[in-house]
């Protein structure tokens, strides 16, 4: 997770910077600063981070380079945009009792298959992580140690994530929530 950071004083005031754990790994180019300034501006105002997933890249063959992929647009999200966690294989969830049939009636379709994309928030539950639709809790995660939700958690990322609910023929309604791996 990158956060971005307008650069307050000096020679490059006003510049957009990249960090991750705090360590600047560099710019966003200047051609792009100024609509990721406002944005910035406009979740500092709210007392928000701006976040952005980001993957790093370290050459073996030099020390110290590291490449650095930012999957950010120039605008905020708001709730219902695609979700902050990055999707990686769905895992199964233990629904409370009616909640299958609750989000396949929601689905508002006879279809016999159909598959919906939704985002959840995921809150943790005593030693469990819950996982709630439209502010109802629809049920639990499997056993697992989830070290991703535990690290997001613990620096104050907001943790949704994408939920698919699936019907098919012949087969009961599955729900998975689809998390990144450990």
């Amino acid at each position: 997770m990158a956060e971005l950071v307008i650069e307050s004083k000096g020679e490059f005031e006003g510049a957009v910077r990249v960090t991750v754990d705090g360590k600047e790994l560099g710019s966003i180019p200047t051609g792009l600063a100024g609509a990721f300034r406002e944005a910035i501006k406009e979740l500092e105002c709210k007392h928000e981070p701006a976040t952005c997933r980001a993957q790093l890249e370290a050459d073996a063959g030099v020390s110290g380079a590291v490449d650095v992929f930012l999957w950010a647009g120039a605008a905020p999200m708001t709730p219902g945009d695609e979700p902050f966690l990055p999707p990686g294989l769905g895992s199964k969830l233990h629904l409370f009792p009616g909640q299958a049939e609750r989000l396949d009636e929601g689905l508002h379709s006879r279809a016999k298959a159909k598959r919906v994309l939704r985002s959840g928030v995921v809150g943790s539950l005593g030693d469990r992580w819950c996982v709630t639709l439209d502010g109802e809790s629809i049920g639990t995660l499997g056993p697992g140690s989830y070290c991703r939700l535990q690290e997001a958690s613990s620096a104050g990322f907001p943790l949704t994530c994408r939920v698919r609910i699936i019907r098919a023929p012949e087969r009961p309604v599955r729900i998975l929530a689809d998390l990144p791996p450990d």
